[in-house]
């Protein structure tokens, strides 16, 4: 069973964004554990990185505009060649 922590436990933080973070899977690069909003776009933006663990994060009020694909969180790698993925639960 999984039980929501409460809003208050996280701390506040201002949107992210991870560029060229090279981490390892022994050594993996973790966010977690924030409150984050953002009226202007995304609130965790991940560019060009490895190994990137996102968790026990509060996101809310992200901007949503279909059109500007603006969302809560964005995965994108320049190399269009490897593909990558999330897990969003």
């Amino acid at each position: 069973m999984l039980h929501k922590a409460e809003a208050s436990s996280y701390t506040c933080h201002a949107p992210i964004s991870i560029e060229n973070i090279h981490a390892t899977a022994d050594d993996p690069y973790s966010v977690e554990g924030y409150d984050i909003t953002s009226a202007d776009g995304n609130c965790i933006e991940i560019h060009n990185s490895e190994h990137v663990i996102i968790r026990n994060n509060y996101l809310h009020d992200c901007q949503i505009d279909r059109d500007a694909v603006d969302y809560g969180i964005d995965v994108d790698n320049d190399d269009n060649d490897n593909e990558g993925f999330a897990i969003l639960m």
